[in-house]
């Protein structure tokens, strides 16, 4: 197990430096823990809480893909909370209104977070490049969010809540539920000793 932990370490140095190289934002706050490329794009801010993870080595797509941040103007921001663990191969765009992802969160692999539709939904204004609507995403504490799930523009997920894998989240969850599907709805209320 430690010749493997040291393998991994060894295969994902050139990769973890690429990305490093190649990025473009800064990051203020904590210096977080990367195991998995990761590429901060932007002119924004990016602030990362004590103990931010990004990546899983036993876990899908360590290898063959990489997390991406972007902070595309000025105003654009994400906020990413103390002990929060982030799975393979995320993907999180602020265009401006931001995303907040509370303390203690755990997002799994593909897990994708926009502010914004970056496209107007108004045929004339798209074809005059005329930008869509941004709406700030905000994920309270201690929230588990599951594989490829999108959490789209103006979403608020409530403290201690459950999101199930494949979800898509476009309007507010509450908190201390579990919620599923496209749309994503809520299934139940969890128990006192499930949150």
């Amino acid at each position: 197990m430690f010749l493997k932990g040291v393998l991994n370490k060894i295969l994902q140095w050139p990769r973890l430096l690429k990305y490093r190289m190649l990025s473009t934002a800064t990051i203020s706050g904590s210096k977080p823990r990367i195991n998995q490329p990761v590429l901060f794009n932007g002119v924004g801010q990016i602030f990362c809480g004590n103990n931010v993870s990004f990546g899983v080595g036993a876990s899908p797509s360590f290898f063959s893909q990489y997390g991406y941040l972007e902070v595309r103007h000025t105003s654009a921001h994400i906020t990413i909370g103390d002990n929060v663990a982030i799975n393979n191969n995320c993907c999180f765009i602020s265009n401006g209104a931001g995303i907040t992802i509370g303390d203690y969160c755990c997002l799994g692999v593909n897990v994708t977070i926009l502010d914004s539709d970056f496209h107007s939904l108004d045929p004339v204004a798209r074809l005059n490049k005329r930008p869509g609507m941004n709406k700030a995403v905000i994920i309270g504490a201690n929230v588990f969010i599951g594989n490829n799930v999108l959490i789209l523009k103006g979403a608020t997920i409530g403290d201690n809540s459950v999101v199930a894998a494949g979800s898509v989240v476009s309007k507010d969850i509450p908190s201390n539920v579990i919620a599923a599907g496209n749309p994503c709805e809520i299934k139940r209320e969890l128990g006192p000793m499930e949150s």
